[in-house]
């Protein structure tokens, strides 16, 4: 979602990923990796 503002951002229009799940089964494989640089880019 785009966020207006967001605590301690100096800019509008925040990109911000909210509302994902990983099973404990695959915490720490790195799957949290593609999708952040999808959303930074």
């Amino acid at each position: 979602s785009i966020r207006k503002t967001a605590e301690g951002c100096k800019i509008n229009n925040i990109g911000c990923i909210e509302g994902w799940y990983i099973e404990m089964d695959f915490i720490n494989r790195g799957l949290g990796r593609r999708p952040v640089k999808i959303a930074e880019n």
